[in-house]
């Protein structure tokens, strides 16, 4: 049974904001779907997603998006040098990345989904 008092409390800061079980959960909900219809499946049948945002909230939420789609979420680091983290993600076999809102890295669009979709609605610092 959901408890509607732990979904006000705050789950989780980082140095921009702070956020509730429920915002989590429902940015987590929302990017999940969004990674459905960019590749046009009902699930990712555990296919592997690279992770490549900052350490805060939005690696937290692309992990969870990740797991919410039934994917792998595999982490990468968004400061690794760019030729390791493209082995990284050729080696991985990732078929998509899940780009962070101040990334600035040139993914193939057809893999790509940026954050900036879901956390506009947020209105969230950048």
């Amino acid at each position: 049974m959901k408890s509607i008092d732990s979904d006000k409390k705050i789950f989780l800061e980082d140095k921009y904001d702070s956020f509730t079980f429920e915002e989590i959960r429902n940015l987590s909900s929302s990017l999940g779907k969004n990674l459905l219809q960019f590749v046009n499946k009902r699930s990712l049948n555990g296919d592997k997603v690279a992770v490549y945002c900052d350490s805060n909230y939005t690696y937290l939420v692309g992990i969870l998006a990740t797991w919410l789609a039934n994917g792998t979420p595999i982490c990468v680091n968004k400061y690794y040098p760019t030729n390791y983290v493209d082995y990284f993600l050729k080696d991985s076999d990732c078929k998509l990345v899940i780009n962070g809102i101040d990334s600035h890295t040139n993914f193939d669009k057809t893999k790509s989904q940026d954050l900036r979709s879901v956390f506009e609605k947020r209105d969230i610092k950048s």
